[in-house]
């Protein structure tokens, strides 16, 4: 939603108050501010299908690195395939893992501007998971050997929130 339309409609709001000292009334001001207010519920709802889908994609992204890295194709042209889906989505998992705590975090404060609380509960605790599954890469050198497995486990735990996030319990 750009500041634009803001402008636009305390401009119409001003010219709708000129016209009130002539003929009109104050429920057209109330009536264009209701009007006003609904398409901005519209587009938060827009926005957060927009964030969730995001995020949802960012997610599948991150979670498929490691079934890709075990999997195996005999054939020597999937096998090429799979490689170079396994090199690339690597090269850019900690730039999508980042990406996704800055989605969720906007999807979390949208559905909060919506009035949506429903999955609140577990999608702070999912956030949490992503918080944490962050800290642990950046305490690799603390955790030394054992850090892929916290990570790892944290992942884990992560899908099954996120399964319950979006089952909606």
């Amino acid at each position: 939603m750009s500041s634009l339309f803001f402008v636009q409609m305390i401009i119409n709001i001003k010219i709708i108050l000129k016209m009130r000292k002539t003929y009109g009334n104050i429920n057209d001001i109330e009536n264009y501010i209701q009007n006003c207010f609904w398409v901005i519920e519209k587009e938060l709802i827009m926005l957060n299908i927009l964030l969730s889908v995001t995020a949802t994609v960012l997610f599948v992204l991150l979670c498929v690195i490691y079934p890709l890295g075990i999997l195996r194709f005999l054939e020597k042209s999937k096998e090429k395939q799979r490689k170079s889906v396994d090199c690339f989505l690597r090269k850019i998992h900690k730039k999508m893992g980042v990406w996704i705590i800055v989605v969720s975090l906007l999807h979390g404060i949208v559905e909060i501007k919506a009035g949506n609380l429903d999955g609140m509960f577990s999608g702070k605790i999912c956030f949490l998971l992503l918080i944490l599954l962050w800290l642990s890469y950046g305490l690799k050198r603390v955790l030394k050997e054992k850090w892929m497995i916290v990570h790892r486990i944290l992942a884990v735990l992560t899908v099954i929130a996120v399964i319950v996030h979006v089952g909606g319990m």
